[in-house]
């Protein structure tokens, strides 16, 4: 059943891309022919989707990674002895990873009015946020703590297509989660008598004990929209109002993926009448008792998967009377990520765009994303048949802290085209 609304979406897709093209080839009929060496023409063969001008492009190699937390810099990582002052913990702490991996994807573009292409990925995020109060040892009564990761990998179909001067973006996917993990049964009670810190959590997988595939697979949309505004309502030939609109739609759920397979794990570390940094009395340890790990318990249980839901609206602004010198794209959106306990989140953010003859190509971004403030930069070098993508960026959960170097990443593309 899946299967058949996933070729039924795309079936839709591809009648109505042949409805645009009809109509489109009709107004060509009556339209006038541009002058030759018209620069408008000229310009136009370059969209935001195709920015480097390929008719043809393959990437071999897309990677990015990042780890971060709100505590330790990278200088304190790196140091011969690291000291942990527990005093200076307030806050929450969060510890997390991202990893994506798209190791082959191909685009055909046709005169930039028209593409198709497919791919294949993998994503993988984990987080892992504890309690101030049971970092420093405070008093505090069932202070939960979140531990979550995901592994997803994916193969999908984009192709766009312009209606009139809208153009549209469309990448059905198939998925399948190969590790879920959702926790916040982790809780901390510390008093005058006791201290106490149990956990309880499942590990979904696509496999069972016999390492059969026992998941089944998932399917989500991506629909991106773009509309030159100002260029429609004539404002493009004003100094500084030449600006584009467009919104993103990532993660439009058709039909979750289901897991079946999980291994539980729980255990308990606490004592009453109990001393956390020694035991006074002398007998010279905490105990064998005081830390007590259950044997990992497996078992079935249906749990529907689905992937971040993300809306993004932004707007491309080329202060330079049109020129793609400098681009600024100010965003904002939400996303709702199942996989946190408060699903919702706000997004927001500005990128800065430097094209120097779609040769060499700078970018730098300051924005919220996935709860994360990310600071990047990015290098393009374009030779138009290769092209080399390199990027460094620094994050944290705290805007301030997102400067310090507590968090970092880093991506490379290759591309090759012509």
């Amino acid at each position: 059943m899946k299967k058949i609304i996933f070729f039924i979406l795309l079936f839709l897709s591809i009648v109505i891309f042949a409805y645009s093209e009809s109509k489109s080839k009709t107004k060509i009929a009556f339209k006038e022919p541009e002058k030759t060496g018209k620069k408008s023409g000229k310009a136009a063969s370059k969209s935001s989707e195709n920015p480097m001008g390929r008719n043809f492009e393959i990437g071999l190699a897309d990677l990015s990674l990042g780890v971060f937390n709100d505590y330790l810099l990278i200088n304190d990582i790196f140091k011969e002895t690291m000291v942990i002052d527990l005093d200076k913990i307030h806050d929450d702490m969060n510890v997390g990873f991202n990893l994506s991996v798209s190791p082959l994807f191909i685009n055909i573009n046709i005169k930039d009015t028209m593409g198709l292409g497919i791919s294949a990925k993998a994503d993988a995020t984990g987080n892992f946020a504890l309690p101030g109060k049971m970092l420093s040892f405070k008093q505090a009564v069932e202070e939960k703590s979140e531990v979550n990761a995901a592994v997803f990998a994916e193969t999908g179909i984009n192709f766009f297509f312009t209606v009139n001067k809208l153009k549209i973006k469309l990448k059905p996917s198939m998925y399948y989660p190969v590790i879920y993990l959702k926790s916040d049964d982790i809780s901390y009670t510390n008093n005058k008598d006791s201290l106490d810190i149990s956990y309880d959590a499942k590990l979904f997988t696509a496999w069972d004990e016999n390492h059969n595939i026992t998941a089944s697979p998932g399917f989500d949309l991506y629909a991106g929209f773009e509309f030159p505004l100002a260029k429609t309502l004539g404002l493009s030939k004003i100094p500084l109002l030449d600006f584009g609109v467009g919104v993103d739609l990532y993660g439009i759920n058709l039909t979750g993926a289901t897991l079946r397979n999980y291994s539980e794990y729980s255990g308990f570390i606490g004592k009453n009448n109990i001393d956390i940094f020694g035991v006074e009395d002398g007998q010279g340890g905490l105990g064998e008792d005081f830390f007590k790990t259950n044997d990992p318990v497996y078992g079935t249980e249906d749990r529907l998967i689905t992937r971040p839901f993300r809306l993004q609206a932004w707007l491309d602004w080329r202060p330079l009377f049109g020129s793609k010198l400098i681009t600024i794209y100010p965003m904002a959106g939400f996303s709702i990520n199942p996989l946190y306990n408060e699903p919702f989140s706000k997004e927001y953010g500005i990128k800065g765009r430097l094209n120097l003859k779609d040769v060499f190509i700078t970018e730098l971004t300051i924005k919220q994303e996935d709860r994360l403030w990310q600071n990047n930069l990015n290098l393009i070098l374009n030779l138009r048949f290769i092209e080399l993508d390199l990027g460094v960026s620094l994050k944290s959960s705290a805007f301030i802290d997102s400067f310090s170097g507590s968090g970092f990443g880093a991506n490379f593309g290759l591309k090759f085209g012509w």
